[in-house]
């Protein structure tokens, strides 16, 4: 059985977001270690971060900004701004051969370790 801990910063981590009532029943920052942990057990079935994302057109991927995405037993992070008709301005990607070292690419480009204002620890 999962701790409510580790709920929340599931549903921080692939939602970006906790609510007033969330944040305080969090009651600590969370730390990189405990992020990669909550990671490695929603990659089991999540294919993106955040989990919002889908595929489209023939396996392409559209979000603005960073995502995760595994594949396989490796990972690739995406990075893209596109405009207002959706003419893609950016579209890099990165692989990664484990979780630790996305990850921490992920947080690090997508939100400088601090996640909707809440900070990542022994980064």
């Amino acid at each position: 059985m999962l701790s409510e801990r580790h709920k929340l910063l599931e549903k921080l981590l692939t939602t970006n977001h906790l609510n007033v009532s969330e944040r305080r029943c969090l009651d600590s920052s969370p730390t990189f270690s405990e992020l990669l942990e909550v990671a490695e057990r929603y990659f089991q079935n999540g294919i993106f971060l955040p989990a919002v994302i889908i595929k489209w057109d023939d396996k392409k991927v559209c979000y603005e900004g960073y995502s995760l995405e595994k594949v396989d037993q490796s990972y690739i992070l995406h990075f893209q701004i596109a405009g207002a008709s959706m003419n893609l301005y950016a579209n890099e990607k990165e692989l990664y051969s484990n979780l630790k070292d996305a990850l921490h690419a992920f947080l690090y480009n997508e939100h400088h370790f601090n996640i909707n204002g809440i900070p990542i620890l022994d980064k």
